[in-house]
């Protein structure tokens, strides 16, 4: 059995719109934070850039989730210049109403230039961000899925700005993080009896789903054809999650175990989930 990292990706529970045009102004700091995170990669090593841009409790999956800047400041530098350049690029996000919370999601790819000669690897990232107490933006959730290779993909397609259309409804962080773990259990709870019916009731009109070894489904028809073409019981548990004071974006994370509708009985895949 094997754990695949940040397996599933859903945005939900909200009614969307996207939009090809410029990054909206309350979105454009996330998506500029993303973009130095990835220059700091590049030029200075993943270690620096993880330091420089994760908050202190910041998740990222190893496959396990781990608090970021722990798992790195455990791991020693490397003497020399990196070995291995990780560069990644910001295509799609959103950002809540009271412009505090957001996150982005793209391609990235990491070449080794080591004596080893290990081919590139490709894959999409999914990050969210958190205004901090000195209004700085930093990374509260990082995770990813490897995809076949995408050469070429960075900088040929706009921008897709997610755009919330429901009401903001403020409330405190406290009772906004309860409210979208309890989205989650419930959602789990129908993901219980029927996998696929659950992903489809809960999913936006702009919804994607994020799966290791596939590119991102990011279109309806294409994740109902991915969750109808092989019958999966899902369980799964909340960890933790965090939620805007307006009460219009929120994040869950949580471990789930995949079961063959033919033998319920056998787990066929452990992982964990991060959902929007």
């Amino acid at each position: 059995m094997r754990y695949t990292i940040a397996a599933l990706l859903v945005v939900s529970w909200g009614s969307l719109a996207s939009s090809q045009t410029a990054i909206p102004e309350k979105l454009r700091p996330i998506v500029e934070a993303e973009r130095a995170f990835s220059r700091m990669s590049v030029e200075k090593g993943t270690r620096e850039a993880w330091l420089a841009f994760m908050a202190e409790n910041a998740i990222n999956f190893t496959p396990h989730p781990v608090n970021a800047r722990e798992a790195t400041l455990a791991r020693p530098p490397l003497p020399g210049p990196p070995k291995t350049t990780l560069k990644w690029e910001p295509k799609a996000g959103d950002v809540s109403a009271s412009g505090d919370l957001g996150y982005n999601t793209g391609p990235y790819w990491r070449t080794d230039e080591s004596e080893q000669e290990r081919p590139p690897r490709y894959g999409y990232f999914f990050s969210v961000w958190k205004r901090q107490a000195d209004g700085s933006f930093k990374v509260a959730i990082d995770a990813g899925i490897e995809t076949p290779p995408h050469p070429g993909s960075f900088g040929t397609t706009a921008f897709r700005s997610m755009v919330t259309e429901t009401k903001p409804q403020p409330s405190s962080t406290e009772a906004g993080e309860r409210e979208v773990i309890e989205h989650d259990r419930a959602f789990l709870r129908k993901a219980e009896s029927d996998t696929a019916a659950a992903y489809l009731e809960a999913l936006g009109p702009n919804g994607r789903m994020h799966r290791s070894g596939h590119a991102p489904y990011t279109e309806r028809a294409a994740i109902q054809s991915f969750l109808r073409g092989k019958p999966l019981k899902m369980k799964g548990e909340p960890i933790d999650g965090d939620a805007s004071p307006s009460g219009d974006l929120g994040y869950v994370y949580g471990s789930y175990t995949l079961f063959d509708a033919a033998s319920p009985g056998t787990p066929s895949e452990k992982g964990y989930y991060v959902r929007v």
